[in-house]
Order: structure tokens, then C-alpha cells, then sequence
């Protein structure tokens, strides 16, 4: 790599005499890989229990289930990596 001009700094991608625009993006795409996925949040559901730690039920004995459709927990998915995941299918 040539030495910087005028005390600039040197760039993460090196000079390329003639380099047309597509290969100074090649280098730079191979410099600063990009992310390959990011882990979001599908669904969440809720349950409630009572004092007594008791699941509430329905008249059938199932668990009931609740959803908080206005409630952003977007922030659940902070910290979760990948590896971390166990694939799920989606019933459609």
C-alpha cells in the first residue's frame, strides 16, 4: 500500500491503480464482511399464574394463553446469538 499524502490516514482498502468503482466496492465488501443474519423476535407468548403459582385454565383444564400485541419486546432478542437457536416450524 502506498504511504498516505499529506498525513491522511490510511484506508482499510488498499489503492488499486485504476481501480474502477466495482473493484474498490470488492475490496471493501472483503474488508468489512457484512453480518450474516440477525437474530429478531417472531412471537411471544404469555401465561398467568395465581399466588399459589397455579397455571389459570380454561373449562377444559388448558392452560390459557395470552398475547400483548401493543407491547414492543423487540429488546428480548438483545444478547441471543445463533448459536443459541433451535429451529421451529411455523404452522401457516
Amino acid at each position: 500500500m502506498s504511504e498516505p499524502i499529506n498525513n491522511q490516514h490510511k484506508t482499510c482498502v488498499p489503492e488499486v491503480p485504476a481501480a474502477r468503482d466495482w473493484e474498490r466496492e470488492i475490496l471493501h465488501a472483503k474488508a468489512h464482511p457484512k453480518p450474516k443474519n440477525t437474530v429478531l423476535v417472531w412471537d411471544v407468548l404469555f401465561y398467568r399464574v395465581d399466588e399459589n403459582g397455579l397455571e389459570m385454565t380454561d373449562h377444559k383444564g388448558r392452560t390459557q394463553i395470552f398475547d400483548a400485541p401493543d407491547m414492543d419486546v423487540s429488546h428480548i432478542a438483545d444478547g441471543v446469538d445463533v448459536k443459541h437457536l433451535r429451529k421451529h416450524s411455523v404452522d401457516e
